[in-house]
This record gives structure tokens, C-alpha cells and sequence, in this order.
């Protein structure tokens, strides 16, 4: 149930700290976000590498709802502050503080009986690949907000 409570809490936040005047180039990342999680949720089935408990549907109920709240505000959050013009080690830390909470979250779904890993899968493996998440929707964004700035100098 804590999953349902996380659904309506990121969609709070998102309505409170999101600048609605940059949905353009924001929203992009928000549906990359949601993919990355449905593939994410593919590979958890064919792979049995984590699931989840106390899914009031079925087993495809929780990753759904983390697909279509948490996974696409997180990812408008974190492009809409990240620090574009600052020194790498600025850029690293931000990364850091986006994907502790991340794990720390996890953690705690784990601990609580509402999430296992199976398998080789790990903490250390949600951190490696969270980097990587985040990276990758960096890199988008900064596609997209690239192309959006060329089109407005047609």
C-alpha cells in the first residue's frame, strides 16, 4: 500500500517544484523515465531478478504505478535543477544526492518484506545501474533542449 501513498506523494511534489513554463523540454525525460521503467519491469519478469510484495492487482500493479508517478516526476526534477554550467564534481554530487534517496528507498522496501532481490541482483546493482539511468537522462534532455533552442532560432 506504501506504493499507492508514493503514487499521489511524487505527484504533490510534482505540482509544487516543477516549472511548468519548461514542460517542453521537460516532459521528454518524464517518458523516457516511464519507458526505462516498463523495460525495467520486462526484464523483472522474463529475469526474476527482483519483485515486489502486497500488490493489490497483480505482480505488474506496483511497477506500473513507480512507472507513471515517481519514475517520471524524479526524472523532470532532476533534469529541471541539474547544474549544466557547473564543474564536474558539482555535476557528480548532484547525481549522488538523486541517487541515494534512490537506494535508500529501495533499501527500505527490502527491509521491509515489500521488494526482494532474486538472484545475482543486489543493492550495489540498483546503484551501478541508477547511475547509469541518470546519465542517460542527462543525455536526452540535453538533446532535446538542444533541438528545442535550434527550432526557436528558425
Amino acid at each position: 500500500m506504501s506504493y499507492i501513498l508514493l503514487f499521489f506523494l511524487s505527484w504533490a511534489v510534482f505540482y509544487l517544484f516543477i516549472d511548468f513554463e519548461r514542460m517542453p523540454e521537460l516532459y521528454p525525460s518524464g517518458l523516457l523515465s516511464s519507458t526505462l521503467g516498463i523495460w525495467t519491469d520486462l526484464i523483472m519478469i522474463r529475469f526474476k531478478l527482483w519483485d515486489y510484495n502486497g500488490a493489490p492487482l497483480d505482480a505488474l500493479s506496483i511497477p506500473l504505478v513507480l512507472d507513471f508517478s515517481i519514475y517520471p516526476v524524479v526524472a523532470m526534477l532532476y533534469v529541471q535543477y541539474f547544474p549544466h554550467r557547473k564543474p564536474i564534481l558539482r555535476k557528480t554530487v548532484y547525481i549522488l544526492f538523486w541517487v541515494l534517496p534512490a537506494i535508500f528507498l529501495e533499501w527500505i522496501y527490502l527491509m521491509r518484506g515489500e521488494m526482494q532481490h532474486h538472484k545475482w541482483w543486489s543493492l550495489w546493482l540498483s546503484f551501478i545501474s541508477d547511475w547509469i539511468i541518470y546519465a542517460i537522462l542527462i543525455g536526452a534532455y540535453m538533446i532535446v533542449r538542444n533541438h528545442l533552442k535550434q527550432n526557436q532560432a528558425r
